[in-house]
């Protein structure tokens, strides 16, 4: 909120998921689109300033059915 940010985001305090992803340091982002794929991994501060560009076309474009 202090950042205006309009996304969700989760925490990882013991580095379980950051581990799994090969987290090279704090502050890391992962961005996983709808369809579970990484979309994008911004490593330092940059992240604030990226996101916005990464985000907003995902949340923009319709959703697309699970293949089954």
């Amino acid at each position: 909120r202090t950042h205006g940010a309009t996304y969700l985001a989760g925490l990882d305090p013991h580095l379980t998921v950051a581990n799994r992803f090969g987290l090279r340091g704090t502050p890391y982002t992962v961005v996983i689109g709808r369809d579970g794929r990484v979309v994008a991994r911004i490593h330092g501060e940059s992240a604030l300033r990226r996101l916005p560009r990464i985000l907003d076309p995902l949340v923009q474009s319709p959703a697309e059915a699970p293949s089954r």
